[in-house]
């Protein structure tokens, strides 16, 4: 039997995957796309977020590891532009959400070089296919960190893929981050 977290974050990713796969059938207008894109990924950056949170997980720390983890994993050799502020004793240091949404766009670009040339319709699909791999991952509620690392990633490369630019206000690192970043007007996550 799922945790309710789980069983919410199931729901939630299953809604996110039929809009992404009912864009696939309807993906000819880049303007919808886009809207999409930015929904589901506020959605889940917004999620990503809060887990980390909750799990004591510092998004920064965890997003530098996991982006040169499986650029290794690719045989590429990749380093994050942040990495020297990336570290669990750097706490307070600040890295934006537009650095954040740069690393993870060369990441894609470096390991997915043939990501660029797909058609819309295939690519919402492969958006689709990729939740089912994170839902997957975050079944197995074995307090890994990578799943809920690779739902913040993903969510930022929904964000690219809708031609957005994420601001340059800092990301939360820690709970007391979060509940300042939760209390302003805008999403903690996006500029949208």
């Amino acid at each position: 039997m799922y945790s309710d977290e789980v069983a919410d974050l199931f729901e939630l990713l299953i809604c996110a995957m039929r809009d992404l796969a009912a864009r696939g059938e309807q993906a000819e207008d880049p303007a919808e796309n886009a809207k999409t894109l930015s929904r589901v990924a506020d959605t889940l950056g917004l999620h990503a977020l809060l887990l980390c949170s909750e799990r004591g997980r510092d998004v920064i720390a965890d997003c530098a590891v996991r982006l040169q983890e499986t650029a290794q994993e690719h045989g590429i050799d990749f380093s994050v532009d942040f990495a020297d502020r990336a570290g669990p004793e750097d706490h307070d240091a600040v890295v934006s959400w537009r650095e954040l949404q740069i690393a993870e766009a060369a990441h894609d670009r470096a390991c997915n070089p043939d990501s660029q040339a797909i058609a819309p319709q295939e690519q919402m699909r492969r958006y689709a296919l990729r939740l089912v791999a994170v839902a997957g991952s975050i079944a197995d509620e074995n307090e890994d960190w990578r799943p809920h690392t690779d739902l913040m990633l993903f969510a930022l490369r929904l964000v690219s893929a809708a031609k957005e630019e994420l601001s340059d206000r800092p990301v939360p690192r820690n709970a007391s981050q979060l509940d300042s970043a939760l209390g302003e007007e805008t999403s903690p996550y996006s500029s949208f």
